[in-house]
């Protein structure tokens, strides 16, 4: 029933995610309330037919509702972990390719120990000085 479970979760959820709408979360919501219901009134019922203790039988629906938690809570931090990949990349494409492209030249100058000065020129001879305090 798990295995079910995380195969009605896992892609649905991985999907949303990657479209980056505004309304994703709530969507999530949706799908796990309905995927879970759905698990869970079938496992109850398979389980019926072995006649458990009612405590035991909502244990173990408990326990599917947990890893249909875990599911989509691994599937939104795997998301998370390719924005960050997506951002670092996006970040050395800026700073260490973009350079390249332009022909950028980069002078630093240190005021050891509490500035660094930067001045950044580019082709068409518009420069760009940023200062960082080292505070």
């Amino acid at each position: 029933m798990q295995k079910n479970l995380s195969a009605a979760l896992a892609g649905p959820v991985q999907s949303i995610l990657e479209t980056r709408e505004r309304d994703a979360w709530a969507c999530i919501k949706r799908l796990y309330r309905r995927e879970t219901e759905n698990a869970a009134l079938a496992f109850s019922a398979s389980l019926s037919e072995f006649e458990l203790d009612q405590t035991v039988s909502s244990k173990m629906v408990s326990e599917l509702r947990e890893h249909a938690r875990s599911v989509v809570e691994m599937k939104a931090r795997e998301e998370a972990g390719n924005v960050l990949m997506r951002m670092k990349e996006r970040y050395n494409f800026l700073l260490l390719f973009e350079g390249k492209i332009e022909k950028r030249i980069m002078r630093c100058r240190f005021s050891y120990p509490t500035t660094m000065s930067v001045h950044i020129f580019s082709s068409n001879s518009v420069g760009l000085f940023v200062d960082f305090s080292l505070c």
